[in-house]
Parts: structure tokens; sequence; C-alpha cells
């Protein structure tokens, strides 16, 4: 009881004498106001972008549902807003083959911006995410061999895309013809193609 009661009377001492310690009118004032909208600001790095999609669509499949693209350039301009898309095509890659590749880069591409600001909604089988709703989409691809294009696309911000997002349809279909193609191939002992059943 006594050692309970000193320390009470210590510890009210205390607390006197640090109430005493901070003058009138002489006290810190810390004033907070958080930028909320600080991440509005943050300008897309297009060289990253450019790497980050461009590894995203070599990692469906190793890239070989799109082995038809030759060339490959991202970029873009944070201040207009605008995105640019060109590539270049082998001989012989229809608009449709163009379509397909577009719907999967355009994933890819907006998943890149959302590593990098994350006010951006991934892809999905549904949504190509929520980058074009600020930038406009400017895409072309043309034939290497006479430069003509094959495909080309532009969008303004926030206006429908018009493809279908969900590109795993297109790869899942490749799938099955490549596997059609191999059934009608003949090797001989050594793993070589002695007869196309294709052609």
């Amino acid at each position: 009881m006594k050692k309970t009661l000193i320390i009470s009377v210590l510890m009210m001492a205390a607390a006197a004498v640090m109430t005493g310690c901070v003058p009138e009118g002489d006290a810190t004032t810390v004033e907070v106001n958080p930028d909320f909208h600080a991440k509005d600001n943050i300008k897309l790095d297009f060289n990253q972008l450019h790497n980050d999609a461009i590894d995203g669509i070599a990692a469906i499949d190793n890239g070989e549902p799109f082995v038809f693209i030759a060339d490959l350039d991202i970029d873009g301009d944070a201040d207009t807003k605008t995105l640019t898309v060109r590539a270049t095509a082998i001989d012989g890659t229809s608009e449709d083959d163009c379509e397909n590749f577009a719907s999967a880069l355009l994933c890819q591409i907006n998943d890149a911006a959302v590593s990098q600001d994350t006010k951006y909604e991934p892809s999905s089988a549904d949504s190509f995410g929520t980058l074009y709703d600020d930038y406009t989409i400017d895409f072309a691809v043309s034939d290497e061999n006479n430069g003509g294009f094959i495909y080309s696309l532009n969008v303004p911000a926030g206006e429908e895309i018009g493809l279908d997002p969900d590109y795993e349809k297109y790869v899942e279909q490749w799938e099955k013809e490549l596997e059609i193609y191999k059934s009608n191939l003949v090797y001989d002992a050594n793993g070589n193609v002695v007869r196309d059943g294709n052609e």
C-alpha cells in the first residue's frame, strides 16, 4: 500500500513538472496536408512501357502466337495523352492476325502502365483496363515487304476500342490449329520432315 502511494505521488509530481515545462503560447504547430492528387501527376515512362509490354507479349506461349510480327515500337506522349504503336509484319499476315495481336498488346500495354501508376486498373477478359480512358490509341501494322498498312486502329481517349480484350480465345484457337498442323507432318528417323500433309 505504502509502495503504491509513493509511486502515485511520484507520477503526479512528474506530470506537474512536465506540464510546467511548456511555455504558454509557444507550442509548435505542425500542419499536415497530404496531397491525395499527387499520383495524378505521374508521367509514364514510355521506354519502360515498351519493354514491359514486349515482355508481356513474349510471355504468352513464348510469343509464338504472334511470330508474324517482325518489329515493334511502342511510344507515347504524356502531354498530348497519345499512345503510338508501330509494328511490321511478315508477308502473308492477315488483318485478323493483326487485330488479335492488337487486342493482346493493348492489354499488355495497359498492365505495364498499371505497374507505373496504380490509378489505372488492370486488363481482364472483359476489359482493356483503364489506361485508354486517358490515352488516345494510334496503332498501325505494316507489311515488311512493301510498307503498306495491313491494319490500323485509331481510338480517341475514353471511346470504345471495338476489339475483344479476351485474346486468350485467339491463343487457344492458335494452339488447336498448331496441333492439327503438326499432326499432318511426317518425319523420318532423324526428325526431319519428309512429308507435309498441310500442303
